[in-house]
């Protein structure tokens, strides 16, 4: 046992202690209270940190998830071919599913929703030899994309039904309406897809068979707002692709 000065143990000051507390319950309970508020700040500190840097996290994820219209837990894969493998429609869709199984068995968590692009590299887009409208034979840098079953995400304003292609010889795209407005695309117009750096070479020859717009912009289908995402691209079909 613990012994103090004078010999006297611990537990012999217990009865005088709780006497004291006897003989003054008021000033005992504010006594009791001012440790009890002291206790409680300390440690309420770091709770109260936590709080609001899992406010802030919070925000900054919400703003995110606005300014890029993702989900909060969305993951982007990308499947990069070359010129030596390259790669088309079936087999970029082939390697959606193995990265969605990689990913669901790394994560341990089910895929709700996937979004598909196939992208090509960026173009030259140019207006066709004896085209007057234009000064420049440099008209933007754009990208042909392609996107699995979006028949029903869009809705074509001006010119042919999204697939249906007019001339077989010709690659057929249809310009988002921001896009058409900008550049002053219209339907059946010609142009020619080339070498973003250069101007020799041939070019692909492509037609704006129409001009499109999504049906409802806010559908958590489209990663980005259309007008944004399709700001320098072509759409066209997986086939056509």
């Amino acid at each position: 046992m613990k012994e103090w000065a004078g010999g006297a143990s611990l537990p012999g000051f217990l009865p005088l202690v709780w006497g004291r507390l006897r003989s003054r319950p008021l000033l005992s309970l504010l006594l009791i209270a001012a440790h009890a508020l002291t206790i409680g700040f300390a440690a309420s500190i770091p709770l109260f940190a936590a709080a609001i840097s899992q406010r802030a996290l919070q925000q900054e994820i919400d703003l995110r998830a606005h300014v890029k219209g993702w989900p909060i837990f969305s993951v982007r894969l990308s499947a990069q071919p070359t010129a030596e493998f390259p790669m088309d429609a079936q087999q970029a869709l082939l390697a959606r599913d193995w990265l969605r199984d990689e990913l669901r068995r790394a994560v341990g968590l089910p895929i709700i929703a996937a979004y598909v692009e196939l992208q090509s590299p960026m173009y030259r887009l140019a207006p066709v030899a004896g085209d007057d409208r234009f000064t420049s034979d440099y008209l933007a840098g754009v990208a042909v994309v392609a996107i699995p079953d979006v028949e029903s995400r869009l809705q074509v304003r001006e010119g042919a039904p999204f697939g249906q292609s007019q001339d077989p010889t010709q690659l057929a795209v249809w310009a988002e309406a921001s896009l058409a407005e900008r550049l002053a695309l219209r339907a059946g117009d010609l142009y020619e897809l080339g070498d973003l750096y250069s101007a020799f070479g041939q070019g692909i020859p492509v037609q704006i068979a129409g001009l499109w717009q999504a049906v409802d912009p806010h559908d958590p289908f489209w990663v980005r707002p259309p007008p944004e995402h399709f700001a320098n691209a072509l759409l066209t079909t997986p086939a056509q692709f």
